[in-house]
């Protein structure tokens, strides 16, 4: 059977144009429409498919839970043992939701989010992906519309699916259709959702070129010092952080360089950058034990911590330095996509680290001798 991607681009090819985004971004696009239901109290129809995960948080299960609260009707399709199908068995009596458990066959039919009202339609699809694993996920094409008649095709698509898969369930969506038959785009809405859309595009957009140009420098250069503070502008630029870090240290553990920035528009630098470097010389000590992402205030706010992030710079099972950017909005929530261009710039640095290393090394070996590590003829005629 073919995805909903797919049907839908060829049933509409002259009114669809696929946009190349990341996972983490058409995550985003998900959240968005979400957002649309929870935030305007839309008693509408949503039809939602999930990538199939074995863990969930419960940020993840909290919201799923007010949208089948909030929609009049919704329709989640979810991975077999998926925590999600667990919410089916233990929802409210005001939740009108139904989980639809799909089997590993079910992997080729995509993502989607469709909802369907009197005054609103929308609906993302994007098409199958090659792998389950986060880590090795490519970027995959989106389609988004808010047209009516598109939105009714999706809702014809998957009855006809529902029909072959679930025929229990068949007439409780068709019903569910009739009711939220799409009529027309409220204008209000739809502008208010392409404005995200375009500022998420804009965002993934930034990060690119800042991503880029750290791997520009890095090729161009080996001077680590310049490297460090390309990276830590650039990353503190595109996430508008209050402040960023990056600290590398030599072979022996001992501190070798800090490059920071801290954003112009702060009162106070002075004392923004000297609070990093406390958070650098307190979390670089837990680093040390346990090397792992840290993130601060994500699932909770706390009052006294501001909300950060720390990457580990990791050489072979080494821990050779660190990436920390910190916020000074409490409410800041670090997103998947963030946190992935923090891992990024990450690798490039620790690449940048390494080179580094080997030039200084073959240099050493270039200018002394191998038996008695003094300078030879050409070390003498550099001095000269």
């Amino acid at each position: 059977m073919y995805s909903l991607y797919h049907t839908l681009l060829a049933q509409h090819s002259k009114q669809l144009t696929p946009v190349r985004c990341g996972g983490h971004t058409i995550s985003q696009l998900h959240r968005y429409l979400e957002e649309v239901i929870l935030d305007n109290k839309l008693g509408a129809l949503l039809v939602q498919s999930f990538p199939f995960a074995t863990k969930r948080t419960a940020r993840e299960l909290k919201r799923v839970r007010e949208l089948g609260l909030v929609a009049d009707s919704s329709f989640f399709l979810v991975g077999k043992d998926d925590p999600l199908v667990a919410l089916g068995s233990d929802k409210g009596k005001d939740s009108n939701c139904l989980f639809l458990e799909l089997g590993p066959e079910s992997r080729q039919n995509g993502r989607f989010v469709v909802i369907a009202d009197s005054r609103f339609s929308a609906l993302v699809a994007s098409p199958p992906e090659e792998t389950n694993d986060r880590e090795e996920r490519s970027d995959l094409e989106v389609i988004w519309t808010f047209e009516p008649d598109i939105v009714y095709s999706a809702l014809e698509y998957l009855m006809a699916r529902l029909t072959a898969e679930y025929p229990d369930q068949a007439p409780e969506f068709s019903e569910a259709v009739r009711r939220s038959m799409p009529k027309a785009t409220s204008l209000h809405l739809t502008l208010s959702v392409t404005t995200k859309l375009a500022q998420l595009m804009q965002s993934q957009a930034e990060r690119e070129i800042a991503v880029n140009r750290i791997a520009t420098a890095t090729r161009n250069s080996l001077e680590l010092d310049s490297i460090l503070e390309t990276a830590a502008t650039e990353v503190g630029r595109v996430l508008k952080a209050s402040s960023c870090a990056i600290r590398v240290e030599n072979h022996s553990g001992d501190l070798r360089t800090t490059k920071t920035y801290v954003h112009a528009n702060l009162e106070s630098k002075a004392l923004e950058e000297s609070a990093l470097l406390k958070d650098l010389d307190t979390l670089g000590e837990e680093l040390a034990l346990v090397p792992a992402t840290h993130v601060a205030c994500n699932e909770t706010q706390l009052e006294t911590i501001l909300p950060r992030a720390l990457v580990p710079l990791n050489y072979q099972g080494r821990l050779i330095g660190m990436l920390l950017v910190r916020s000074n909005d409490a409410t800041r929530f670090w997103t998947e996509s963030e946190l992935l261009l923090l891992h990024t710039v990450a690798d490039q640095v620790t690449v940048a680290v390494n080179q580094a290393n080997l030039f200084a090394q073959l240099q050493q070996q270039a200018l002394t001798d191998a038996l008695t590590n003094c300078h030879n003829r050409r070390a003498f005629e550099m001095q000269l």
